[in-house]
């Protein structure tokens, strides 16, 4: 039988051999007492190879300064941190592609929880979440704020904002100042068709179906334009209910669904 190499008294880490304890599988194990007062056994390669050091409470210490001990990781607050740094940082995130891949990032400040909630503050009340004022920033001191769903969806970078009276905004935001009935899926309808901002948003929807349509001098029904472009009644009074002018409801072909693509183009009215 090979001789016991002699450990007591030798110092690992944290740990200090006090004295053989036993023979298990042909692997001999130690008393070692830490220097924060716990005790355990441990076989020679645990000590030997550097993967144990301590009781545990060196492992205890680190995760309490990674995670703090700030007595608030049970906060929505907290929650919040820990999901925008991991859609920031973590590939694996299915958010991932929209903030870490495009160039998202979070501050090096933020890494510290205390510092992210000292600047942006507790959650003032339920429904809010964490917004980037610039979307075109990573999350950072100045460009973080909590916002309602509301205001996240108009701040989104792929809406599409007008210009009208010197001050842009999104569609949606339009809609609600003017309060004129107008949708804003209708507004980006004419947006495509290549209405202006002012006149997609200003000129009134169609809420009463008209009896004629004029066109290139000619007048007639819907029903008979419809027989005489194929296209059919209802679609034609789709068109006029979404403020396709007159040429317009005419003249798109029926296949052209990239004028409506994104805008949800159920046939319902709009009044």
């Amino acid at each position: 039988m090979a001789r016991r190499a002699e450990l007591t008294g030798k110092v690992f880490g944290r740990l200090t051999v006090v004295g053989f304890a036993y023979v298990k599988h042909n692997r001999t194990h130690w008393h070692c007492a830490c220097d924060c007062g716990g005790a355990l056994i441990l076989p020679n390669s645990a000590l030997q190879s550097g993967n144990t050091s301590s009781c545990g409470c060196l492992h205890r210490e680190l995760m309490s300064k990674r995670f703090g001990t700030h007595g608030l990781c049970a906060t929505p607050e907290y929650e919040v941190w820990l999901a925008l740094r991991d859609r920031c940082n973590n590939p694996n995130n299915k958010e991932y592609p929209n903030y870490g891949a495009r160039g998202i990032k979070c501050h090096p400040d933020f890494d510290d929880f205390p510092t992210f909630l000292a600047h942006v503050g507790k959650r003032p009340s339920k429904g809010l979440m964490i917004d980037r004022i610039d979307n075109e920033l990573g999350y950072a001191p100045g460009n973080v704020r909590w916002a309602t769903p509301t205001q996240q969806a108009n701040n989104k970078r792929n809406n599409v904002r007008l210009t009208f009276r010197g001050k842009t905004q999104t569609a949606t935001e339009w809609c609600r100042e003017l309060n004129n009935g107008m949708k804003a899926r209708v507004v980006h309808i004419r947006l495509r068709l290549g209405w202006s901002d002012e006149d997609a948003i200003t000129i009134p929807i169609k809420t009463v179906m008209p009896r004629t349509i004029a066109f290139k001098g000619t007048t007639m029904t819907i029903s008979q334009w419809a027989i005489e472009t194929g296209i059919s009644e209802s679609v034609i009074r789709d068109r006029i209910r979404r403020g396709l002018s007159d040429e317009e409801v005419l003249t798109i072909p029926l296949g052209a669904h990239a004028f409506f693509r994104g805008t949800k183009t159920r046939r319902r009215s709009l009044e």
